[in-house]
């Protein structure tokens, strides 16, 4: 879709409600762990939530399929986050292999 066509189709449905878009726009913004190489992902879920945020605005349910996809985008972004560096761990209050059993 052209970014005429979709400032259009954004202007005509401006007052109806977008939790997809809302959701996946709110989650790309505050994601600062993507980069460039996952562009593909992110246009993707934007154009799933698109669709979902159009059928449950005109049918008022959506199509399972299509939200499972979504669900599974999501996953993959969110698999993309850093994981936390583990901290190594303490010997506090626990002997040492090091230690001898006789005292010495």
């Amino acid at each position: 879709m052209t970014d005429t066509a979709e400032s259009a189709e954004e202007s005509q449905d401006s007052n109806l409600p977008r939790p997809y878009r809302d959701a996946i726009e709110g989650y790309l913004s505050a994601a600062k762990h993507l980069d460039a190489l996952d562009e593909p992902l992110k246009v993707h879920a934007r154009a799933l939530a698109r669709s979902l945020d159009g059928q449950l605005n005109t049918k008022g349910e959506i199509q399972s399929a299509l939200a499972s996809s979504f669900d599974k985008v999501m996953m993959r972004l969110d698999a993309r986050r850093p994981k936390p560096a583990t901290e190594a761990p303490q010997m506090t209050g626990q002997t040492s292999i090091f230690d001898s059993p006789f005292g010495d």
